[in-house]
């Protein structure tokens, strides 16, 4: 083993986050480690750490707890074995959801009799191998990071199943027992046969706030396919072990992370530099002058988090003119645009189509209730492209300040992306017999 007193504070951390904490990484792939053994290996981090050796002890500074908080809550970013062991499991149920045709997946569905239903029937038995009983241990947890995208809506249960964008289970909100008469109802079910929401069977039964996100919901339709899963904790929709830790350490709640830490952590500067920034604040102002206005604008913040005198002016920011520019000719220009209020409670969208000459041709607007604002975002431009069309636009060219919204559209998104399904009908959309282009643009123009 290295020696730590050779070796700076940030060289031992990184060494011991690297090497030794990562020893047992590929056993813990398919096997649940026993405690004890995750324990030892992190006794061996923190010696390392802070330089105990067999017959010296050293201080201890920091509490080993707070190395293990996520570094946006102003910890240091160590994994907890333990849990960490809980995630790499949890990435074997997640195969067992979304690769039905991968042979180990085909062998475990048929040995343990999990059924042939899109979610498996995930139950301890006899004799089971190791890989079954891990995934058995870790399947609750799993379970809740899941959450339906919805297609035509006839696999979701209204009130079992995880569908909507807030991540309630709508069962768990309501008070008392669901009524046997619509204890069975699907997603597909609350559809009225002229192709809007009914939701007169469950009205008296679920909050105002669920019904108005229901309402909000974009409606299933049979030629979207059928539903799928998606991983919730992630911007993709697809199962990182990042988040699947961070769900198992109940960290997952992204509006209690500390944006201000995250910014030290990204600061361009060496790593050691970070560790000493607040250590050395007498000093640090030389040391960040020559640094680009981007640390410049990190520390800036940084200390004034911290309740410390500013090291440096603001940088200064140079003001552009933005306009609305007219389209080539022959052309129209649609402008969509989303918003949201009140934490989401009000939501609308809208757009204007004009010519090249700038002449107003149609405008729309629509309010869609509880939403989130990238979804507000492309509603708007799903009713914006239903709009040009109906009014005989055929070269049309869409721009929309969502950056976001306008990658997702142009660059596709995997089925397991948690809007996959509104982003499917803008791809039917654009293969009509038209031209469509799509663009970002700044707010303001």
């Amino acid at each position: 083993m290295w020696k730590a007193d050779t070796l700076s504070f940030a060289g031992r951390l990184t060494l011991a986050q690297t090497v030794i904490a990562a020893l047992p990484s590929y056993t813990m792939q398919s096997m649940l480690l026993p405690k004890g053994v995750c324990l030892r290996v992190e006794r061996y981090c923190r010696d390392f750490i802070w330089g105990d050796k067999p017959h010296k002890k050293s201080w201890h500074f920091v509490p080993w707890e707070e190395f293990t908080l996520p570094k946006s809550k102003g910890g240091w970013g160590f994994q907890n074995l333990h849990s960490f062991n809980k995630a790499m499991i949890m990435k074997l149920s997640w195969g067992l959801v979304n690769k039905p045709s991968a042979l180990w997946v085909r062998v475990l569905r048929s040995k343990y009799r999990c059924g042939s239903n899109y979610i498996p029937r995930i139950a301890s038995r006899a004799n089971a191998s190791n890989a079954w009983r891990r995934i058995v241990a870790t399947w609750d947890i799993f379970s809740q990071g899941m959450r339906w995208n919805i297609g035509n809506g006839e696999s979701v249960s209204v009130w079992h199943d995880r569908w909507l964008h807030s991540n309630v289970v709508i069962g768990d909100t309501i008070v008392g027992d669901i009524p046997s008469h619509v204890c069975s109802l699907s997603v597909s079910n609350l559809v009225a046969t002229g192709g809007m929401w009914d939701l007169s069977a469950i009205d008296h039964i679920i909050p105002t706030n669920i019904k108005a996100e229901i309402l909000s919901y974009p409606l299933p339709e049979e030629s979207l396919g059928s539903d799928k899963m998606c991983w919730r904790l992630t911007s993709n929709g697809m199962f990182s072990t990042h988040s699947a830790y961070e769900l198992v350490e109940d960290n997952a709640d992204v509006e209690t992370r500390n944006n201000l830490w995250r910014i030290l952590w990204k600061l361009d500067v060496p790593y050691e530099t970070d560790l000493h920034l607040l250590r050395d604040y007498v000093f640090a102002k030389d040391a960040c002058v020559e640094q680009n206005p981007t640390v410049q604008g990190g520390i800036l913040v940084l200390y004034e988090f911290m309740g410390l005198p500013p090291l440096l002016s603001p940088p200064k920011m140079t003001p552009a003119l933005v306009g609305w520019r007219p389209p080539p000719l022959g052309w129209c220009k649609l402008n969509t645009d989303g918003s949201v209020q009140n934490n989401g409670c009000h939501a609308g969208c809208g757009g204007v189509l004009r010519d090249h000459h700038g002449r107003w041709l149609v405008g729309f607007s629509h309010n869609i209730g509880s939403s989130l604002v990238l979804m507000a975002e492309l509603r708007g431009i799903i009713l914006g492209h239903i709009v040009a069309w109906d009014v005989g636009a055929r070269k049309v060219i869409l721009e929309s300040d969502s950056q976001v919204a306008v990658k997702l559209v142009t660059d596709g998104v995997p089925n397991t992306h948690p809007y996959y399904f509104i982003v499917h009908r803008i791809s039917l959309l654009l293969q009509c017999d038209w031209e469509v282009h799509i663009h970002h643009i700044w707010r303001g123009k």
